[in-house]
Formats: structure tokens, sequence, C-alpha cells
């Protein structure tokens, strides 16, 4: 991701792992801290689960995240990704095994959404 107005690298974002037998992907992200709270993450995302649903016929799209990250979790919730629970001890990180909280959004949801208004436009 860059800066529009300067080309300046700020972030990233794609699809991290993919199994095309089931038609799922998982998606991860980083973003520069002084880019935060401006809404950068929240419009790249949706942009790239709509990519993935119309261009890639995805049926699900899910994205994990450390419990503590709340502002990753905000960004899930108002793209229209459910909250499915913990993944328990799953990854080694900060020099312990962490928690993961797991989101996901099926292509049914993101179709609802563009028909019903906010959520995944």
């Amino acid at each position: 991701m860059e800066l529009k107005e300067s080309g300046r690298i700020i972030g990233s974002c794609s699809f991290v792992s993919w199994d095309d037998n089931n038609r799922r992907a998982e998606l991860g992200y980083v973003l520069s801290n002084q880019y935060w709270n401006q809404g950068i993450m929240t419009e790249v995302i949706r942009r790239i689960i709509e990519f993935g649903f119309k261009d890639l016929d995805l049926i699900r799209i899910e994205a994990r995240c450390l419990p503590s990250n709340l502002g990753s979790l905000k960004v899930m919730e108002k793209i229209g990704m459910k909250y499915e629970g913990v993944l328990r001890r799953h990854i080694w990180a900060k020099n312990d095994f962490q928690d993961l909280k797991m989101y996901s959004i099926i292509r049914d949801d993101f179709e609802r959404g563009l028909k019903d208004g906010p959520g995944i436009r």
C-alpha cells in the first residue's frame, strides 16, 4: 500500500494463504502506526474482500489477530466479518505462545451487505 500523494509505502494487505479446493483464503494486513484510525485499512480490506468474492470466486475469507490488537478487531467488525472464536496458543509471538481471534466473512454475508446497505460497501 502506498500513499497516493507521495508514493510512500505505508503497509500491505493480501491473501496470505489459499485453499483452492475449499475456495477459502486468509487475509493478512499491516499498516504503519502513524496511519492508524484514518479508515485506510478499512477501505483497502473492503476492496480486497470484494476482489476475492467477485473475481476469485471465493466462498470464505478469514482473518486472525491477537486479542490485544483492538484496532484490527475493529476493522474486521467494521467490514462485516463475524467473530468465530479463539484459537488457543496458536502461534509463537512476543516470546510466548499466543491466542488468536478468528473472524470470517462468507460470500452470502458480502452479497447481503451490498443489498442491505452498510457493512461491506
